[in-house]
Order: structure tokens, then C-alpha cells, then sequence
């Protein structure tokens, strides 16, 4: 996306956008119970003196050493941060961390002095002090820091004088105070120190901070050198295995281009084979509703967008109740497939969250795992769920549900970061689960090239886990998204389903899926009760989530939000901008970069038409993944995002309530987190012929 416009940025020095926090008041001490926890491992101890810094890193309870070179002539213009890095760079001049051994690392540290390791939470506290001393917090003005060939703005928001964001343009009608540059706020930094710490310069002790949690490849480390008067960004280079010859690199290549092929092959034969009767149903459907979004995408463009025009902004309607949710759902009865059933909620928000709580509950399985997944990647976090996976198949029955092309195009890709520990990784994933264990293993067939994006796992038929998530690296430690997990009387709804995919893409095809029942056995005692909650669903010729989210949309009267990275329906987008003419509170929030260049690109020609309709676009500081909408206090969240392929053709399944308490939740965890830690968007970015192009593409994807 080329947000140049007001652009949030996150490769700032020193002190400023460390992590996705845009900034925060002055923190509460940190807990001293624990170290720093990253997201590859936890920082343990270190040590600071001739010109070295030794750093013990720990993962899975083994130690991994590294040391950086602290010399001031190390520092190199590769050092200097650019817009384009998303990762966190909190001082001007950033060294690599490279791995030692243990006689290296025995013989320095014995003579070296011990250095202060720091909790994330301290970092903040630090940042903030020096925020406070060099951004005015009077309205309207701002400080201008100087960084190579960049000049970044610094500002207060004017709703919050505790938050500082950081723009690449300057933003009209500011008052720029000053200009720093990187050696100016290095001297304060070590000026400020001392208020951090609480001691004298001269007596404060060489400090590690980690900054946040964070995968390794990027910057988690901060070292302050009161002593040496210096202040470095530690970069942890990530164990890459043994760079891959020519002709390896060639049978790689061609082992993927025969299974896309393989794939393709069996989607269009043996799946049409086995479905003698629905697949022709779905090719006709999938036509049909083609056909239907492409005429409504020109009477959207045509006649009802240009409509809006004469239509001016209104205020926004502070008043009212906002629409009748009793006679919405009794809507819903009529046009969706599934009634509301008691369920539990509990969100689970980045990997941080959820990946440790799925461990958790497959260890602790006694009957069965139903695992469904759009991606079962090919990296260190997919080989760890998948080694727990043939672990539990010994005792309970182990069931890996998987879309082919997804899986197959995402183990091609790398994520961003990697682990620490090197990792030996199988040639396929899929073939790997199935190896010396009992875990069985279906690939979804991509017929007329649908997927099957839904993402959900069940655990002994009574708990599970719904949401956006796949399983690997880029949803454990890089992207925003966001899981629920379910119990109650709705989860034997969801293994039913599980079980007619399974049965789907087995050898028998359609035949066994009409025979399919799911996992009837259940846990002595009454099922937890819950609050009302319903199952929307998306294949060829069921649009359930579409449907369901545009009457909202219409009948909306007080506020809607929407979290998505791929918002390409124009239809969705026209009644959002429908809905802020008639007074609504309409908020969208988008990442700053997607995992899709065409769909960043189209993107720029849905955040414009927004913008120009009134509708306020927030921009996340990196790739959110969440699929989630409030409306009216009705919530929808799942694995549907807002474009042609979840809406209308890929398999999807999301869930929707109008429960009080359970939106009060979403909105404080989610919406009202993200939209603090975003950048508000207040002019159009710049829009090309390319990018509508572009937008014409994605409008069928």
C-alpha cells in the first residue's frame, strides 16, 4: 500500500514507535518476577565492557549466545531506518548480534561487568520520559527528527496527549517547534537515563532493554552505555539453515510446480468424480453469483456511489438506540441456515494469545483433534504443532483438514522472521504429520478453484477454536488476528461440520458427507450454557456472511467498525459510505501493509472512496489479519474477510452475536485497542490509473 499521505512509520529512532505501540502514558512498575519474554525466547542475562555486548538468549530452556561489536566505528549508513522497514528500530545506530560458542562465551563474560536486563514495560517507561520531553503537548504543534536522508514528525494526537505518532509527511496546520537529529537525542536519552533509573549517570548501570515481543530478524534489543556515553539497537539475526545450491533450488521449484499441478488435476477430476451431483451445482452457482456481482458492481459504480455524491456529510448521530436487534435476528432466521445455539466466548488475540492456549488444549485432548486449516505452513511453529499433533495421535484420534492450495502456495513463501534455533524442515508438512503416527491427513479439493478458508479446531467435540488464524510463523509472531475460543451446545454444531468437510474430501466423496454425523460422544454432566450465538457460513450459492453483514450495514443508525486487510466488495463498501450519509459513526481499519501487493493497491482505491464519503479509515501499524465488524451492537468475527472469494465462493465460517456483554468485550480488546494504536487517515492517498486498475482485479478475488 503506498501510504505516503500522513503514513504511519515504525522504523523510528531512539525512542519513538517501538513495536505496534504508537505510545503510551508514563507505565506502572514492571513485574520482577520474570525476564523479558520474546517471542522467540526469553532474555536471560547479559554482560557490557570492551567495546562487546554478550547477550544469553533462551528457547525451550536452552541457552543461545550471541555478541555485538559496540565500537563507534562499526556504526554504517545501513543503520539509518527507512519507511519502508516496518520493524522496530529504537536508536539511531544498530549493531548485529552474531552467535558465539561456549569458550568464547566463558572466557569474556568472566571479565566483563553484568548488565541490567529491562521488561518491555520499562522500555515504555523510558520512551515515554523522553517523549515527554522533546513532543509539545500543546495542540497543534510538533517536533521534526532528522534521520539520514528522512524527516519524520513527531506529534501529541489532539485526542490523546499521552499517545505520540509518527508521520513521514508533515501534517498541515502544525506548528514544527524544533529539529532534531539522531546525535541530539542520543545526548538526551543518556540525559534522561538517569530519571529512569533513578541513580546519578555516573553510577547507573549499562542496561539491556527488551523492547517488545518479538520474533527474531528484527530489532527486540536497546542497550544504553551510561559509562561509554553511547545508546545502540541490537539486531537478532535469525539462524538460517545452509544456503540451497543452484539445482536445489530448481527441484524445489519443480516439486511445487508438480504438486500445483497434481492439485489442479485432482480438484477437476477425481473431486468432480466423487461429486457427481453437487459439483455441477456448484460450477452453475458459482456462475451464477458471478454473474449477479458483477452486475451489482456496476449499478454500485454506475449509479448508486455517484448517487452518494449530491449527498453531503452529515454530523454524527448522537442520539438514538440504534437499530432493533430482536427483529434483526428474527431476519437472520429467515435467511441464514443455522438458529442461535448457547455458547462461550473467549476472545484470543495475536499468537501470543492463542498458540499457547491450542497447545495447551491438544495436550489435553482424551478423545479426538479436528484440526481445519486453510494453511498448515511449512516453519519452525508448523513443525512444533505438528510434532505435538503425532504425539497425541497415539491416544486420541487425530484429524488434519487442509486446503490444498493454500497450504501448498504459503510453504513457498517465508515468513519474516525466523527462529533463533536452527531447524531442520521437512520437504512437506502434510507428508511429515502422516509419518510414524496415526494422525490422518485430508487435503481439501480446490474444485473450479474454491478454497476452503475456514479455521477451525475441535477439541473432544466440546471445545473450540474459530477464527482467522492458520497454523505458522506469520500468525505466532508477526501479524495482528485474532481467534475465539467456544464451548457450550454450538460446538457439536461445528464438529458436525468438520465432520462433512472431512467426509467431503475423503474417497467417497458427496456420497459420505450425506452420512456424516461428527463426534456424538460427550463429557458426563450438562454442557456450559451460554449467550445466543449463531454460525454464518460462505460456498457457491450460500452467501450467509455477505448477507448477514450487509443488512446490518443497512440497518444500522449509531456506529459500525470494520477490521479487514481485504476490503475489495464494492457493494460493502458502498453501504458503509451509505451508512455515514445517514449519520452513522462508520469506521474502517486497514494494515499498513497487507500480505498482498494487489490487494494493498486496491486498497488505496477503498480507503480514498471511504475518506471522500466521510467514513473515518484508520490505519494499523502492521499486517492486521483480524476479519471482525460491530454494528449497532451486533458483532460478527471469523475467517470471512470483505472480498469476492470469502464472500461469495471460498468456504468460510464466521459467528455472530448480539450479546451484550460479549460485544462490550470486542469493542474494548479489539476496535477501541486497534483504533488507539492506529493513524487516522485525514487526506486521500495518492491514487494512480495503476491503482485503479488494480481495484478492477482484486474486485474479483
Amino acid at each position: 500500500m503506498r501510504l505516503t499521505c500522513a503514513r504511519p512509520t515504525f522504523s523510528v529512532p531512539l525512542v519513538l514507535a517501538v513495536g505496534a505501540a504508537l505510545g503510551c502514558a508514563g507505565g506502572a512498575p514492571p513485574p520482577k518476577a520474570r525476564a523479558p519474554v520474546l517471542g522467540v525466547g526469553t532474555l536471560s542475562r547479559a554482560w557490557v565492557g570492551s567495546g562487546s555486548i554478550f547477550l544469553e538468549v533462551l528457547v525451550q530452556g536452552r541457552p543461545h549466545r550471541f555478541e555485538a561489536s559496540v565500537d563507534p566505528s562499526t556504526e554504517s549508513a545501513e543503520s539509518v531506518p527507512s519507511a519502508a522497514n516496518a520493524g522496530a528500530r529504537p536508536f539511531g545506530r544498530t549493531v548485529s548480534l552474531r552467535r558465539v560458542g561456549d569458550e568464547r562465551w566463558q572466557e569474556r563474560t568472566a571479565c566483563l561487568e553484568p548488565a541490567l536486563v529491562a521488561l518491555p514495560a520499562e522500555w515504555e517507561r523510558f520512551r515515554n520520559l523522553v517523549l515527554r520531553e522533546i513532543v509539545p503537548q500543546e495542540p497543534g504543534k510538533g517536533v521534526t527528527l532528522s534521520v539520514g536522508d528522512q524527516e519524520l514528525y513527531l506529534i501529541f494526537t489532539d485526542e490523546k496527549r499521552d499517545r505520540a505518532v509518527c508521520l513521514t509527511q508533515a501534517p498541515p496546520g502544525r506548528d514544527l517547534t524544533r529539529r532534531y537529529d539522531v546525535r541530539e537525542l542520543k545526548d538526551l536519552c543518556l540525559r534522561i537515563f538517569p530519571l529512569w533509573s533513578g541513580r546519578p549517570l555516573d553510577r547507573c548501570p549499562p542496561t539491556v532493554f527488551a523492547t517488545r515481543e518479538l520474533g527474531s530478524g528484527a530489532f527486540p534489543f536497546a542497550c544504553v552505555l551510561p559509562s561509554a556515553g553511547d545508546a545502540v539497537t541490537l539486531a537478532l539475526e535469525p539462524a538460517e539453515p545452509a544456503p540451497e545450491g543452484r539445482w536445489k533450488r530448481v527441484e524445489r521449484g519443480a516439486r511445487a510446480a508438480m504438486s500445483l499441478v497434481s492439485i489442479l488435476a485432482s480438484s477437476h477430476t477425481v473431486a468432480v468424480v466423487n461429486h457427481p451431483l453437487s459439483a455441477p451445482v456448484r460450477l452453475f452457482l458459482a456462475l451464477r453469483d458471478s454473474v449477479e456481482t458483477k452486475l451489482e458492481r456496476l449499478d454500485v459504480r454506475l449509479r448508486r456511489l455517484p448517487a452518494l455524491e449530491a449527498i453531503a456529510v452529515p454530523p454524527i448521530s448522537a442520539e438514538g438506540l440504534g437499530m432493533d436487534l430482536a427483529a434483526f435476528e428474527e431476519r437472520l432466521d429467515e435467511t441464514v441456515s443455522e438458529r442461535p445455539a448457547p455458547a462461550r466466548l473467549r476472545f484470543l488475540i495475536d499468537g501470543g494469545e492463542y498458540f499457547p492456549r491450542l497447545q495447551e488444549a491438544i495436550e489435553g485432548a482424551r478423545r479426538s483433534v479436528h484440526l481445519r486449516t486453510y494453511i498448515f505452513d511449512n516453519d519452525d511453529v508448523a513443525l512444533q504443532i505438528a510434532d505435538l499433533l503425532k504425539g497425541k495421535s497415539r491416544e486420541a484420534e487425530v484429524r488434519v483438514l487442509c486446503d490444498g492450495l493454500g497450504t501448498l502456495g504459503a510453504s513457498h513463501l517465508p515468513p519474516a522472521s525466523g527462529s533463533i534455533e536452527p531447524v531442520r524442515l521437512p520437504a512437506s508438512m502434510l507428508r511429515h504429520l502422516e509419518d510414524s503416527s496415526r494422525v490422518q491427513v485430508r487435503r481439501r479439493p480446490n474444485t473450479w478453484l474454491a478454497g476452503d478458508h475456514s479455521k477451525c479446531t475441535i477439541i473432544d467435540g466440546e471445545l473450540a477454536f474459530l477464527g482467522g488464524m492458520n497454523i505458522g510463523r506469520e500468525y505466532r509472531y508477526e501479524w495482528h488476528d485474532m481467534m475465539v475460543e467456544v464451548t457450550g451446545p454450538l460446538v457439536p454444531m461445528l464438529e458436525r461440520d468438520f465432520a462433512a468437510a472431512w467426509a467431503d474430501s475423503g474417497p467417497l466423496g458427496g456420497l459420505a458427507a450425506l452420512t456424516a454425523r461428527g463426534d456424538r460422544e460427550r463429557a458426563a454432566g450438562p454442557l456450559p450454557e451460554g449467550p445466543a450465538v449463531r454460525l454464518l457460513f460462505t460456498s457457491p450459492g450460500r452467501a450467509e456472511v455477505f448477507a448477514a453483514q450487509v443488512e446490518a450495514i443497512r440497518r444500522s443508525r449509531r456506529y459500525l467498525y470494520l477490521e479487514n486487510a481485504y476490503f475489495a466488495d464494492d457493494q460493502v463498501v458502498y453501504e458503509v459510505c451509505a451508512a455515514r450519509k445517514r449519520g452513522v459513526d462508520a469506521r474502517a481499519i486497514l494494515p499498513l501493509r497487507g500480505d498482498s501487493g494487489l490487494m494493498n493497491r486496491s486498497n488505496v482505491v477503498t480507503i480514498n472512496t471511504l475518506l471522500h464519503h466521510g467514513v473515518r479509515v484508520f490505519i494499523y501499524p502492521r499486517m492486521t489479519h483480524v476479519k471482525a465488524g460491530v454494528i449497532d451492537g451486533w458483532a460478527c468475527f471469523g475467517s470471512a474477510n470483505l472480498d469476492q472469494l470469502s464472500l461469495k465462493v471460498n468456504r468460510e465460517a464466521n459467528l455472530a452475536t448480539s450479546d451484550p456483554e460479549t460485544v462490550s468485550v470486542l469493542l474494548e480488546r479489539l476496535f477501541h485497542k486497534d483504533m488507539d494504536e492506529s493513524v487516522e487517515l485525514t487526506d486521500a492517498l495518492p491514487e494512480g490509473v495503476v491503482d485503479q486498475l488494480v481495484e478492477v482485479v482484486a474486485d474479483e478475488l
